[in-house]
C-alpha cells in the first residue's frame, strides 16, 4: 500500500507518506495508539491522545496529539503527502513520542519508516535512534534534505536572497513548505544552508576536479588551468554574484562567505609556498601578498564575466594564460629567471 517515514525536526516532527491503492478523494489519516492492524482495525485502539483532548481540527489547539490533516488520492488512487505536526516527537522518553524500544540503530538521524497501516492505526515497535548529540546527526543529510538544498540553492542562484521565496523552493524540490520548515525554522536558516551546499560546489578541490586536474598538481598547472577557466561563464560566477550581492545586507551570509574566501586564501597562500620550495617563486616576496594577488585576479575575474562583458573585451584563453605565465615568472626568483633564460 505503501510507505510513510517519521523525521524529527528540531520544531517537530515530519510525516511523508507515498501511497497507493485507495478510492480517490479524501481519507482519514491519524495516528492510532496501538502498533496492530490485525486481526482487524479495531486491534489499533483509540486516536493517540496521551493528554486527552477532543478528536479533529476543529478543537484548535486541543485536538488529538495524533490527528492530522486528511490525504487526498488522486484519480489513479495514489497520495503523496508532507505533514508537519509539533504535537508529537520521536524522543524516545516523552510522553508524546512515537518511538517504542527495541529500535536498531542503522541511521545517523531520528526517523522511521512503517506501512500505512501502521502509521494510520498505530505505533510501531522500532526506529531509528540517532547516533549522537550531534543536531547535525538528527537532522540530515538525507535525498529530500539534498533535494530541498538543491532548490533553494537553484533559487538562490536565481533570484539572490531578497527574491528568494519560500514557496518557489518548495515547489522546485516537488515538496511541501512543512518539509522545509520542518528542518530550517525560518528563510534565514534555509538560505545559509543553501549558500553552504553552493560553496561546497565551487570550493578549489571541486573547481579543480571538475577541469581534470589534481590540487595535487604543480603549482603552474593549477594556477593556469584555474585561471583561463575564469573566462567561461560558469556555476561559481553566478554564485559570486549574488554572494557578494547578498553579503553587504545579511551578516549570516557575509560570515559564510568570508569563511569561504579564508580558506581559499590559506590554499592559495599553501600554493606559493610550494612554489618557493621547488624555485618558481621569489621567496622575498610575501606569501600573504601573492596570495591576495592571485585570489583579487581570480574573484575579480568572476565577477566581471558574472555581470556581462563584450566579446571584444575578453582575450582568449591563450592570450590569458601566456599573460598568467609571464605574471608567475616575474615573481620567480633571479635563478629561476636566469635558467630559464
Amino acid at each position: 500500500m505503501g510507505t510513510v517515514t517519521l523525521e524529527q525536526g528540531p520544531n517537530g516532527v515530519l510525516i511523508s507518506a507515498d501511497v497507493s491503492g485507495l478510492t480517490p478523494g479524501p481519507h482519514g489519516f491519524h495516528i492510532h495508539d496501538v502498533g496492530a492492524c490485525t486481526p482487524d482495525f479495531s486491534a489499533a485502539g483509540s486516536h493517540f491522545a496521551p493528554s486527552g483532548h477532543g478528536h479533529g481540527f476543529m478543537y484548535g489547539d486541543d485536538q488529538h496529539a495524533g490527528d492530522l490533516p486528511n490525504l487526498y488520492a488522486a484519480g489513479d488512487g495514489t497520495a503523496r503527502a508532507d505533514v508537519f505536526t509539533s504535537k508529537i516527537t520521536l524522543a524516545a522518553d516523552a510522553g508524546n513520542s512515537q518511538y517504542v524500544a527495541g529500535a536498531r540503530k542503522p541511521g545517523s538521524r531520528r526517523e522511521f519508516r512503517r506501512d500505512v497501516c501502521t502509521l494510520a492505526f498505530g505505533r510501531t515497535e522500532g526506529g531509528h535512534m540517532p547516533e549522537s548529540g550531534d543536531p547535525q546527526s538528527l537532522y540530515g543529510p538525507n535525498a529530500t534534505t539534498r533535494r530541498l538544498l538543491d532548490a533553494a540553492a537553484a533559487e538562490f542562484l536565481e533570484r539572490g536572497y531578497d527574491g528568494s521565496v519560500i514557496s518557489n523552493i518548495a515547489r522546485r524540490a516537488g515538496l511541501s513548505t512543512g518539509a522545509i520548515f520542518s528542518r530550517w525554522p525560518t528563510k534565514d536558516d534555509i538560505m545559509v544552508a543553501a549558500v553552504d551546499h553552493i560553496l561546497d560546489k565551487i570550493g578549489p578541490r571541486q573547481r579543480l576536479a571538475d577541469l581534470g586536474t589534481s590540487v595535487d598538481a604543480p603549482p603552474v598547472e593549477i594556477l593556469v588551468t584555474w585561471g583561463t577557466d575564469l573566462l567561461t561563464a560558469d556555476f561559481a560566477q553566478s554564485a559570486f554574484k549574488h554572494l557578494f550581492g547578498s553579503a553587504h545586507a545579511y551578516p549570516s551570509i557575509q560570515q559564510r562567505l568570508q569563511e569561504f574566501l579564508e580558506k581559499q586564501a590559506d590554499q592559495l597562500s599553501a600554493l606559493v609556498e610550494q612554489g618557493k620550495d621547488e624555485g618558481l617563486c621569489d621567496p622575498e616576496l610575501s606569501t600573504t601578498a601573492l596570495a591576495l594577488m592571485i585570489q583579487a585576479i581570480g574573484v575579480g575575474t568572476d565577477l566581471l564575466i558574472s555581470v556581462g562583458r563584450s566579446e571584444h573585451l575578453i582575450p582568449s584563453q591563450q592570450e590569458w594564460a601566456d599573460v598568467i605565465v609571464r605574471m608567475l615568472a616575474a615573481a620567480a626568483a633571479d635563478s629561476a629567471r636566469s635558467s630559464d633564460a
